[in-house]
């Protein structure tokens, strides 16, 4: 599906979800458009719920890129987020962009501040 139709995401979004339902409700997989992480607490329920993502995609006609794929990862980057050991934590690349932001030289610019830090916010103990 093309991407540059404005409802495309959307569409393709919906899709994806209702193709893979019954596993996101049952918390094995998480979807944001075409990114998929299935957590586990070890490495045999790990394989187990690849087999079941597989299995669905299988039966929907969809191809996963091998190239894209990472499989049983203790720590990954995902929606800006980096996640092990079932904590969320900033990633680096977010920190740096923080920590290299240019100093605010108008009231534009510290919105523009005020938002990016904003979003970090639940990672800062006591703010």
């Amino acid at each position: 599906m093309s991407f540059g139709l404005t409802n495309s995401p959307s569409v393709f979004q919906r899709y994806i979800y209702n193709v893979f339902r019954d596993l996101i409700k049952e918390n094995v997989v998480m979807i944001y458009l075409d990114d998929l992480v299935i957590s586990s607490e070890n490495e045999t329920q790990g394989i187990e719920r690849l087999q079941r993502v597989l299995k669905t995609a299988s039966e929907y006609g969809l191809e996963l890129n091998i190239k894209k794929c990472q499989f049983l990862k203790r720590e990954i980057e995902f929606l800006g987020h980096r996640i092990k050991d079932g904590k969320l934590y900033a990633s680096p690349s977010n920190i740096n962009a923080v920590m290299n932001f240019p100093a605010p030289k108008c009231t534009k610019d510290i919105r523009s501040y005020l938002g990016l830090t904003g979003y970090f916010r639940k990672f800062i103990p006591h703010c």
